[in-house]
């Protein structure tokens, strides 16, 4: 492996630590695309480099603080779950929609980049998202409406009910 490859991956591992979602060791492996020997490589060449990593044992995985490195991002809630909500689901691979790992990737660098309250919403009501789209012709205009408001939704979600749009 080329020292551009092994940079590009360990920044790759900063991003998916300073995303705001723990992370364990076979996660952080499959989305680098490396072993969980090399993951726990990297955190430790990290960690001697001084960059605290946390390490959350309810939830057994690791984490980097949002501020570490890159200044938050001025997003509203609205437009950040928009943005959130499109990259996660409509990228999840089963759809066939194009620029599916761009997609991906751009949530990551836009939730790693923003402040820890709004991090924390969102995490909350993303989890509690989904969307599926029509499977015959996604783009018509049926498909497009929804049965209930952005704000509706978010009300529900933060009464705890899963729902799906």
């Amino acid at each position: 492996m080329s020292a551009d490859e092994r940079l590009h991956r360990v920044l790759r591992l900063v991003q998916l630590l300073q995303s705001g979602r723990n992370h364990n060791a076979s996660q952080l492996a499959e989305l680098c695309g490396v072993s969980r020997r090399t993951i726990f490589r990297y955190i430790n060449t990290l960690q001697e480099g001084g960059i605290h990593i946390q390490y959350d044992e309810q939830q057994q995985g690791y984490s980097l603080p949002s501020n570490t490195y890159l200044p938050p991002t001025d997003f509203t809630l609205d437009e950040a779950l928009a943005l959130l909500t499109l990259c996660y689901e409509l990228a999840d691979g089963e759809g066939g929609v194009p620029f599916q790992s761009g997609a991906r990737s751009a949530a990551l660098k836009l939730v790693s980049n923003l402040p820890q309250h709004l991090r924390e919403q969102l995490n909350g009501i993303t989890q509690a998202l989904a969307v599926r789209l029509d499977s015959h012709n996604p783009w018509t205009p049926a498909a497009r409406t929804t049965t209930c408001s952005l704000r509706r939704s978010l009300g529900a979600v933060a009464c705890g009910l899963s729902i799906e749009v």
